[in-house]
């Protein structure tokens, strides 16, 4: 990827994009930063992507009274949001992934990933947006409950998806990220797990191990077959 970046207004997000140093662009990676990030927060996870891939890291549309943006709006007593709360932010990125679709690239399917918050609100698009989504990574991050919700028919099925924490992240708990894998088994997607005695971050060997997972998964195999499978990287 090429070290210069430039600001789009795309689907009314302002997106940082980073184009690919490949001179033939052949893929595209869809970053959602965490609470009271933006723009650029996610540019540190760009490594980890192949050189063919195009970059585009929107700015949520919620502000952040503190400072920053968000994927919902502010909820009392700073609750953990329900994946109902994601609702605006999935049609935004939805609206997004049309603008992409409808470039001369013909992408079909995209890299989405998100970091803490970022990483429910990803989680949210996958699943009421299966076939936008040829893979997906929650760095540090969580899954939003759905009361009533079941997932008898898979909706994620096949679905490659890493989940990197901290055992140590004081913001996103560890009961949190058992949680997400739980509920992503639920779904039928195909999990990979890395952990590390870290706190509200992505340690060093988890970015490695997105990096070989994203060759894997989404530069060679594309969408996985199967379901529910489950690796671990220490």
């Amino acid at each position: 990827m090429t070290e210069d970046s430039r600001i789009e207004l795309l689907a009314g997000l302002t997106c940082r994009v980073w184009d690919p140093s490949s001179k033939h662009a052949s893929r595209t990676a869809i970053l959602l930063h965490g609470r009271g990030g933006d723009e650029n927060s996610m540019t540190v996870f760009r490594t980890a992507l192949p050189a063919d891939a195009t970059a585009i890291m929107p700015r949520g549309p919620f502000s952040e009274p503190n400072g920053g943006y968000a994927w919902h709006a502010l909820l009392p007593n700073d609750e953990w949001p329900q994946e109902a709360d994601f609702g605006e932010s999935v049609l935004r990125v939805a609206a997004l992934t049309a603008v992409l679709r409808s470039d001369s690239s013909g992408h079909d399917a995209f890299f989405v990933a998100g970091f803490s918050q970022g990483a429910a609100a990803a989680t949210s698009f996958a699943l009421r947006h299966r076939d936008a989504v040829a893979a997906l990574a929650l760095l540090a991050g969580f899954v939003a409950d759905a009361p009533g919700a079941r997932h008898d028919e898979l909706p994620l099925r096949g679905l490659p998806v890493f989940l990197a924490y901290g055992t140590d992240d004081e913001l996103v708990p560890a009961t949190r990220s058992r949680h997400a894998i739980e509920s992503l088994a639920s779904t039928g997607a195909a999990l990979t797990t890395c952990d590390a005695p870290i706190g509200h971050k992505v340690s060093a060997s988890c970015l490695r191990a997105l990096r070989e997972w994203l060759v894997r998964e989404w530069v060679v195999a594309g969408v996985a077959d199967g379901a529910g499978r489950k690796e671990g990287f220490g």
